[in-house]
């Protein structure tokens, strides 16, 4: 306590020294409770509105697909002795059509238990009861959130007993939801529940989800009983798998049920593709941080020069050199718990304003500060305290005692080796830094300067849901084409389409396409078979989108169902499969099956199927190729675009008012949100960058200071010789560049790692970009060369008498 009252009084006397070292830590360590406290939220506190979840598991199938049958929960459910419950739920597209026109809802076909099992409690109304799933399609009751409550309903009290209409369907509302609950999924935050025998309304398309084993679409929480542990309740689970496994022949895949504690949305072992991206977080934070560590490091070393008398004073009285480190290394803590705790209070702003900007991923995410971000932070900024406070009071311990208590000022100014190390490995590490933000922003220049392949002016794309209203493929085609020809025919429209898929949209899917007729891959076989994006898309969407087709014809509405099947290919597809031939008649394959020949009777250029990952491009025709989870209207209109959206959606409820459009955008409003994923990595790491640039820009800045100073009589006898105001800068200048180019030079192999790892992650940047590092040395020389020149300015207007007579 002692030597905190006595840092404390040493700090209170030097407020721009302590000032600057507080917010120079604060930045480090403020960045990385920020991303803890994403990562906690996300990992190891439970999702939002359950109150007890120290008793809940997630089970789970270890295979290939983590889900398991109905059939198999209910089996399960009843099996499982060593649980008081366990519940099932399912993710579903659902149309709300009550108080407005329709919209599409992320709902949840759940297990009577649900609730129970979970702990929820709704703040109004009830959880399902147990006879409300037994039997199916006697009990349409439903759930709702309480965003969904607030926004649809405007927090009506009176909505529990109200009817709702869900897929076209009555839904009597028993219950609202605690505010913040939105299931367990972070990737399907879910606004409706109803229980899982109402599946016909709820899920009318898959009309099999309840009986077949081999439909692996259920997700369980066990809630465990009361003394049982979790090895005791994962060996039953284990019983209840083999005597599973020889009941049913015909599963897809055996069963291997684990039990995972339900400590965060996903398990530690579920992190699988996005560890790289944490990984690479955690490098971006830590480096900052290693920066704000060196820069305050440096500071210390300059300060302990200024103290060399009192430290002689305390050394001549008796006092040892670990009394004296410890003294040194209290204060350096105190100051990293005073950044710590200004840090905090900035992580927590930076993490809301991450969830915010990122809400489509973050948005279940509670941010708020709790034990294990306090305790994260604690322990960071006791860990930097020591880190940076120690090698400086090391060193200051080993003051001469003479030179010290005589106030020789040659040996009172005199930089340190170590001080130039910490000014290096600043500009090493805030090279690295900038130069992955180099990488984000020249992909983004990319990106952003795409030729997309087709005309994005004057373009509107609508969203519709025609699984939720149960429609057939036969009845959805019927529908789409009926469509077509309304908005076709609409005052202001040049030409319109449906689709199931269309670039940068979505309804994509992945092929793999092997070739049989004259192509340079093998028939039948999947040896060198090409990815291609299959998009099933009506007559006139060429047209619309302002693609023309190059070779052959695109589709007509002769190409329908019971018609041989045909396709028409980007340009790059035909010029991989077939480099010297025509490739219109050609005949290729999706796989290695030779089931369903498909024949090519068009070839129109490359258009970009997406701006992270574009692949080459199959159009097949909509008939041909029908899915029912989403479909885009899309049409080309006369003017402005906005005009045409309101006759649009009436012309959708005009054959279907039930039908929910969601999504409506301009096509040029697609292009954009295809870039902002990468524009916002840009700002994100560029910002780090810079904020590492300016740490390392003042980590030198403040070396050439203190070296300026120290040499101020050896400048006055330079400028007493005839030394010009030149001559003088370019000492300094030649001193500051000469560690920035050392720095740059260690910072090279730094910078070219994490240049793989950010490759390894997003698609199309290149690990090894030279424009990118040229204009990173360049940003990094000019701040050096800045940092370097203020205090050489400062020590070239140094009056020689004055410096002469000081010493």
């Amino acid at each position: 306590m002692h030597d905190i009252r006595y840092a404390w009084r040493t700090l209170r006397r030097s407020p721009v020294f302590a000032a600057t070292a507080i917010l120079t830590l604060a930045l480090g360590i403020g960045a990385n409770s920020a991303l803890f406290g994403l990562l906690n939220a996300l990992l190891f506190r439970p999702p939002t509105g359950i109150p007890e979840s120290d008793r809940l598991v997630r089970v789970e199938n270890a295979g290939r697909f983590e889900e398991v049958s109905y059939p198999d929960y209910l089996e399960i459910r009843d099996a499982a002795r060593r649980f008081a419950g366990i519940a099932a739920y399912t993710s579903a597209g659902m149309a709300l059509a009550s108080g407005g026109e329709p919209i599409r809802v992320t709902g949840q076909l759940v297990s009577g238990n649900y609730f129970d099992v979970l702990g929820v409690r709704p703040v109004l109304g009830r959880g399902f009861l147990a006879g409300e799933d037994r039997t199916r399609g006697t009990h349409p009751v439903a759930v709702i959130g309480y965003d969904l409550w607030v926004r649809r309903f405007a927090a009506d009290p009176t909505v529990v007993g109200r009817t709702v209409t869900l897929n076209g369907y009555g839904f009597t509302v028993v219950g609202v939801a605690p505010e913040g609950f939105m299931g367990t999924e972070i990737e399907e935050p879910a606004e409706v529940w109803v229980p899982t025998m109402m599946r016909a309304r709820a899920m009318p398309a898959a009309s099999d989800l309840l009986t077949n084993r081999r439909f692996g679409r259920f997700h369980l929480i066990g809630r465990l009983a009361d003394g049982v542990p979790l090895e005791q309740a994962e060996a039953a689970l284990g019983v209840i798998s083999r005597r599973l496994d020889p009941a049913e022949p015909d599963r897809f895949e055996p069963l291997r049920l684990t039990a995972t504690p339900l400590t965060g949305w996903i398990p530690l072992r579920g992190l699988g593709s996005t560890l790289p991206m944490l990984a690479f977080a955690g490098v971006i934070t830590g480096l900052v941080l290693l920066i704000a560590c060196a820069n305050v490091a440096n500071l210390l070393l300059a300060r302990a020069v200024a103290r060399r008398h009192e430290i002689g004073v305390r050394l001549a009285l008796g006092a040892g050199r670990r009394r004296l480190i410890r003294q040194l290394v209290t204060e350096s803590v105190l100051l990293a718990l005073l950044g710590g705790g200004l840090g905090l209070v900035g992580s927590f702003w930076l993490a809301d304003a991450f969830r915010a900007r990122f809400r489509m991923v973050l948005a279940p995410l509670d941010v708020s500060p709790d034990a294990h971000t306090l305790a994260f932070t604690f322990a960071l900024a006791l860990g930097t305290g020591v880190l940076f406070g120690l090698v400086p009071a090391w060193r200051a311990s080993r003051t001469d005692l003479r030179p010290a208590l005589a106030g020789d000022g040659a040996s009172r100014f005199r930089r340190s080796r170590l001080q130039g190390a910490l000014v290096v490995a600043q500009m090493a590490l805030s090279l690295t830094l900038l130069f992955a933000a180099g990488l984000f922003l020249r992909r983004l220049d990319t990106v952003a300067e795409t030729d997309v392949g087709f005309e994005v002016d004057d373009v509107v794309v609508l969203t519709l849901d025609l699984e939720s209203q149960g429609y057939t493929p036969a009845a959805g085609e019927a529908f789409q084409r009926a469509l077509r020809e309304r908005a076709a025919g609409l005052p202001g429209v040049r030409a319109a389409a449906v689709a199931s898929g269309a670039p940068l949209v979505g309804g994509r899917t992945l092929h793999w396409l092997s070739a049989a007729e004259g192509a340079s891959t093998p028939a039948g076989t999947t040896a060198g078979a090409a990815p291609v994006v299959a998009m099933g898309v009506s007559p006139g969407f060429f047209r619309t989108l302002g693609i023309p087709v190059l070779r052959g014809r695109g589709f007509t509405d002769r190409d329908t169902r019971d018609a041989p099947r045909v396709a028409v290919i980007s340009q790059q597809l035909a010029r991989r499969q077939w480099p010297d031939r025509d490739p219109i008649g050609r005949v290729f394959y999706f796989g290695p099956s030779r089931d369903t020949p498909i024949r090519v009777v068009g070839v129109v250029p490359d258009v970009a199927t997406s701006l992270s990952d574009p692949q080459m491009a199959v159009f097949l025709p909509r008939s041909q190729h029908f899915q029912m989870a989403e479909s885009y209207l899309i049409a080309r209109v006369a003017g402005d675009p906005s005009t045409i959206i309101e006759p649009l959606r009436d012309a959708v409820h005009a054959i279907d008012p039930d039908v929910p459009v969601y999504a409506v955008r301009t096509m040029a409003q697609v292009v954009e949100e295809s870039v902002d994923i990468y524009r916002d990595l840009a700002l994100v790491i560029t910002g780090f960058g810079a904020l590492a640039l300016a740490l390392a820009a003042l980590g030198l800045y403040g070396v050439m200071a203190f070296t300026a100073a120290s040499r101020a009589r050896e400048v006055g006898i330079r400028i007493a010789l005839g030394a010009d105001a030149g001559a003088v800068l370019g000492l300094f200048i030649r001193d500051g560049l000469r560690l920035t180019a050392i720095g740059a030079a260690l910072g090279v192999a730094l910078a070219l790692a994490l240049g793989r790892l950010i490759g390894s992650i997003v698609a199309g940047v290149r690990p090894v970009d030279p424009l990118a590092f040229a204009g990173v040395v360049a940003v990094l020389a000019g701040a050096a060369l800045i940092a370097s020149w203020l205090p050489a300015r400062r020590a070239a207007r140094v009056d020689p008498m004055a410096a002469l007579r000081s010493e």
